[in-house]
């Protein structure tokens, strides 16, 4: 089967920097939609309606998940109604941790390329006049969180601006949408968990005692029959600039398989079937393919039981740091110290991931590329990572963690 229209299109948009520079005319489909929808009128009540809009994927809700009980602490039950809108297919995650009245799911991903569904988003958002909108996602470009925060009810509205990344929104742009900004000034980016917290701090003044710390993931029993030991390698990723050559994964599979004897597990969505397929033809291991047949559940599962896990897709990067499975991620500089560098300070240490990276002077380009040509498959920095550099992370982990030949 081929791979979803929508990542399709999602991706062209990312590989074509023009198009990638007029997403602003989403704000100006927006405003012609809004014309023609009724704005609700606020409601007085005795619980005031908070609404945190967070529109990432699974793997940055995960370490965002780790922060989220803070947001009880600002706005306890008794007094507020907390609401959270989050990407389709992972409301799950957010149930299990039991911290918000409601969970609103829509297709954030389907609304950046299909005006239907963002009618239909826009018009979800727009259900309920909100005492205060929450944005912890950050304010740098015109991006989903930032144009949907406007499209959002809300008397008070709340976001943050992180000037460790380079700023490609006007300051009259901002003010426009939200009501209260908070700056990040420290020095270094801050890596994704303090990151949030760092939200949670600045919208509470500060009056949230709480050690930032990774939390596992909530399982129940597992639909799929594993087997006792085993390797996880997900070739996949949002993009198609941010997957490692396959190629290499096949190199990679054949050594581990070779040296362990342990056979390889994939799994994923119909977004990952191209890449998964691409990798298991004319492979001469034994493998278990799970793909297309895992709910949420499973898919935590998989990995938290895994041996390890080799990955250049951080959806499954960051579940297994905060799940504490051995993991190699593979992977470009562009976003190296907020989404791949886990350099924390806490008082429990946490099992360290193993990091495949080449650091060019372009470090924390954001995927603003320098070096991007219009025919790259993949982004330069990533495509610098060899076999053999990966291979050297794989040996330090079976080292460290005892797997023997």
């Amino acid at each position: 089967m081929k791979t979803n229209i929508f990542v399709k299109s999602y991706n062209f948009l990312q590989k074509n920097y023009v198009l990638k520079k007029i997403k602003l005319l989403l704000y100006w489909f927006d405003s012609l939609v809004l014309i023609f929808l009724r704005k609700g009128k606020y409601i007085n009540q005795k619980k005031k309606k908070v609404l945190i809009l967070y529109n990432l994927a699974l793997g940055d809700g995960v370490i965002f998940s780790c922060s989220c009980k803070d947001y009880r602490k600002i706005y306890p039950k008794d007094n507020f109604e907390l609401t959270l809108i989050c990407q389709n297919g992972v409301q799950s995650l957010y149930s299990e941790i039991n911290i918000f009245d409601k969970i609103i799911a829509v297709d954030f991903l389907k609304s950046a390329v299909n005006p239907i569904e963002r009618v239909k988003t826009i018009k979800k958002i727009r259900e309920v006049y909100y005492d205060i909108v929450i944005d912890p996602v950050g304010i740098f470009d015109y991006t989903t969180n930032v144009l949907m925060v406007r499209n959002a009810l809300g008397k008070e509205k709340i976001g943050i601006i992180d000037y460790n990344k380079k700023i490609f929104i006007s300051d009259k742009f901002i003010s426009k949408i939200y009501t209260k900004t908070y700056t990040i000034l420290e020095k270094e980016i801050l890596p994704l968990i303090e990151y949030y917290q760092k939200v949670i701090n600045l919208i509470s003044n500060n009056n949230i005692n709480h050690e930032v710390g990774l939390i596992p993931t909530k399982t129940g029993k597992c639909k799929i029959k594993l087997p006792k030991k085993y390797f996880v390698i997900f070739p996949g990723a949002s993009i198609e600039l941010k997957r490692w050559p396959i190629e290499r994964y096949k190199e990679i599979a054949q050594k581990i398989y070779d040296k362990t004897n342990m056979p390889l597990v994939v799994c994923g969505t119909e977004g990952d079937r191209d890449s998964v397929e691409e990798l298991l033809y004319g492979l001469n291991i034994e493998f278990y393919n799970f793909l297309g047949m895992t709910n949420l559940n499973d898919y935590f599962c998989i990995i938290k039981q895994a041996s390890f896990v080799i990955t250049n897709d951080t959806s499954a990067y960051h579940i297994s740091v905060a799940n504490e499975t051995p993991v190699v991620i593979v992977s470009g500089c562009y976003d190296y110290s907020r989404y791949i560098e886990y350099n924390f300070k806490r008082k429990n240490e946490f099992k360290k991931p193993y990091l495949a990276c080449v650091r060019n002077d372009c470090i924390n380009c954001n995927e603003n590329c320098k070096y991007f040509k219009k025919n790259d498959k993949t982004w330069k920095c990533l495509a610098e990572v060899t076999v053999e550099m990966v291979w050297n992370k794989i040996e330090q982990l079976l080292k460290e963690e005892g797997i023997s030949d």
